[in-house]
């Protein structure tokens, strides 16, 4: 059941996140600068947004996969157990969070 929940949440999330990575939420950066920065160097913003969220979704397959493998393995000790639930909690929070304006 965790498992479900986490990596639904995690799927749901991605539209949010892509859409804070093409809008340059931070509050940190300057989008107009940013958008020049990434154009005068050839990249469009979309190729940005999805490099960057196909390294973050790399990076969790890999987590859950490590977690599955875990469990599949040892489902009968309970420190395999905790192990494959904390790399997969881990792995599925790894987008970071998404601050709408």
């Amino acid at each position: 059941m965790v498992f479900a929940l986490a990596v639904g949440l995690f799927l749901a999330s991605i539209p949010a996140h892509y859409d804070a990575i093409v809008g340059f939420s931070d509050s940190e950066m300057k989008p107009a600068a940013v958008r020049a920065s990434l154009e005068a160097s050839g990249i469009s913003v979309q190729f940005y947004a999805l490099c960057l969220l196909s390294i973050s979704l790399v990076s969790t397959v890999v987590w859950v996969a490590v977690a599955g493998v875990i469990f599949s393995r040892r489902a009968d000790n309970w420190i395999a157990l905790f192990a494959s639930l904390s790399l997969m909690t881990f792995g599925t929070l790894s987008l970071p969070p998404v601050y709408l304006r």
